[in-house]
């Protein structure tokens, strides 16, 4: 499978917590801003390696969390799979 990008997003937020459409469409615009302005650091640690990621976000809060905290977190996953990826390049050289 050849993808476009170094790495493809797939964002899931369960109808069951929020049955509004317009809640998770909120929910999902503030990740994929959040991913969106921070993507650059993962697509530069996964094109070093030439290597692709599929990833998944699966919101589970039960509140419509503040921006901030959204970008935070997506941060801290971001800089997570950049640390995988850089031993797993170590391991395989």
């Amino acid at each position: 499978m050849e993808l476009q990008a170094p790495a493809q997003l797939l964002i899931s937020v369960p109808a069951k917590i929020f049955s509004r459409a317009v809640d998770r469409n909120r929910i999902k615009r503030l990740i994929r801003e959040a991913y969106r302005l921070n993507k650059p650091l993962l697509y530069e640690s996964l094109k070093s390696t030439n290597q692709n990621l599929l990833i998944a976000f699966i919101y589970t809060s039960k509140n419509i969390e503040p921006f901030e905290l959204v970008k935070s977190k997506i941060i801290l996953i971001i800089k997570t799979l950049t640390e995988i990826n850089a031993v797993v390049r170590k391991n395989n050289q």
